[in-house]
């Protein structure tokens, strides 16, 4: 009988403590992991954390871009020709405002509203013999000095389908270009083009907003005026030079020509 005593009470005891394990565990559940991450919110308010790169990446983008904004087009030209101290790269796809295929297309409507108007040789309205594939990279201009302002550009080529013509087009984002190259097999005739007029390129409706002068052709090469990147200019001649004054700018108007190539350029003068 003592024996059977003894045994019960060797049992509650165990009961007491298993009862009291489990109290104990489920109290632990409950207020330790809110205890641990006040713990870790305290040691991290100490802590200085690296932001990733990415945030960075945007951060950065974000205020180029707001920069980029406020710049004129005349502002803009000086980064892309540095006159304004500028480093040239590709941006990339998700800086750009338009797709290419819609840069393309305003750069075409651009091109024949010049060849309409007699300021370029070629057009390059789609019909039967005349089908040109394209390439459009995106680029911008940013100053060395912040590297904070830039200008936004797209580079854009089109080529014949019998690889014998081809295009070049450099042109801002609201469609304003500034640099047109053609090169045609045979002899190029421009004896037929305009000369000295840009409404057209600085996008204009009317010749009274501007007051252009046209200049001697200089004795400098045309590489001491057009310095737009990727601009091969050694096989080309002087065939007009313009002066365009709006209010606070003033802009080169640039014609050469070879037996093969033409080039239409706006410059921002100093």
């Amino acid at each position: 009988m003592k024996r059977n005593k003894r045994f019960s009470g060797k049992r509650k005891y165990v009961y007491r403590i298993l009862c009291g394990l489990i109290l104990a565990l489920a109290l632990v559940g409950t207020l330790l992991p809110g205890q641990l991450l006040f713990w870790q919110s305290e040691r991290e308010l100490s802590l200085v954390a690296a932001a990733p790169a990415k945030y960075y990446s945007a951060a950065n983008m974000a205020i180029a871009r707001n920069a980029s904004a406020q710049l004129g087009t005349y502002q803009k030209l000086q980064l892309i020709t540095g006159r304004w101290e500028s480093a040239i790269r590709e941006a990339a796809s998700y800086e750009r405002t338009i797709a290419a295929y819609e840069a393309v297309q305003m750069a075409k409507e651009q091109m024949e509203t010049l060849y309409q108007e007699g300021h370029y040789p070629v057009s390059l309205q789609t019909d039967y013999g005349n089908w040109y594939t394209w390439d459009a990279k995106f680029y911008k201009a940013v100053d060395t000095t912040f590297d904070t302002y830039a200008a936004y550009y797209w580079d854009i080529s089109f080529h014949k389908y019998d690889g014998v013509d081809s295009h070049r087009v450099c042109m801002l984002e609201d469609g304003t270009i500034f640099l047109l190259e053609a090169e045609v097999e045979g002899e190029l005739d421009v004896s037929g083009l305009r000369r000295n007029r840009i409404p057209v390129l600085l996008r204009q409706d009317s010749e009274d907003e501007i007051e252009t002068v046209k200049l001697a052709i200089p004795e400098q090469s045309l590489s001491n005026y057009l310095t737009f990147p990727n601009t091969d200019t050694s096989e080309l001649q002087w065939m007009a030079l313009a002066q365009a004054d709006l209010v606070e700018e003033s802009y080169y108007v640039i014609q050469a020509f070879s037996a093969r190539r033409y080039l239409l350029g706006l410059c921002p003068v100093d």
